[in-house]
């Protein structure tokens, strides 16, 4: 069967200043120009990877993740959506730019995350809102299932412990020991540094949001 075609970039109404991709809009300095590109998520592997020239001055975050059902793709979701909220929030005149290599799976299941977290939507209602401006995006069932359960442990697999440490919640580990995913020493280090690079994301950027909100003289924090 033969996949439907798509626009090589597509705007998401429903989130003013975020756009979606497959990898020829990052890879060409003029086409980043023509659609006024502030911020970058790259979400593939160094092979894929653009390289955005400096002189452009786009600010560039690169998450190697595989489109890979068992893919844990829980661990990344909080410290994205936070990334590209701050983008949308703090630049002038922002157009944060994700990407994968179609812009199918990987980017089309962050662009959905920040529709449920943004419209308090549940998975379906959310892919089907995303599909509105980008109808081939379709997350694996992986990930599609990830989406569900972070929806479940509402937006977060943070929590604070009892002596304010903060820590995994147990949904979240108990889906890890569920998956029955074997890794090698290396493979575990490096999701141990990827879940706590986006843990230290999310804590500095909710902070950033705390001073932003003070200094604008409003009370509370936004997910």
């Amino acid at each position: 069967m033969e996949l439907c075609k798509a626009e090589p970039i597509s705007a998401i109404r429903a989130l003013p200043g975020l756009y979606i991709s497959d990898v020829t809009i990052p890879r060409s300095k003029e086409l980043l120009c023509e659609h006024k590109i502030t911020h970058v998520l790259s979400l593939t592997d160094q092979k894929y990877l653009p390289r955005i020239d400096e002189v452009l001055s786009i600010k560039h975050l690169h998450l190697a993740i595989d489109d890979n059902p068992f893919e844990d793709l829980l661990m990344s979701l909080e410290g994205l959506c936070v990334w590209i909220d701050n983008a949308i929030a703090t630049a002038h005149e922002p157009r944060v730019l994700v990407h994968c290599v179609e812009g199918r799976s990987r980017s089309g299941a962050i662009v959905v995350a920040l529709l449920m977290r943004s419209h308090s939507l549940e998975y379906e209602e959310a892919l089907a809102l995303a599909q509105l401006s980008r109808r081939v995006i379709t997350p694996n069932s992986g990930f599609a299932d990830q989406l569900r359960l972070w929806k479940i442990m509402e937006y977060s697999i943070l929590e604070m412990d009892h002596v304010g440490k903060w820590t995994t919640k147990l949904q979240y580990e108990e889906w890890k020991a569920s998956r029955g995913v074997l890794y090698t020493k290396d493979e575990e280090m490096k999701q141990e540094a990827t879940r706590k690079r986006m843990a230290d994301m999310v804590i500095e950027l909710r902070q950033r949001v705390l001073e932003r909100d003070h200094d604008n003289g409003e009370g509370g924090l936004s997910k």
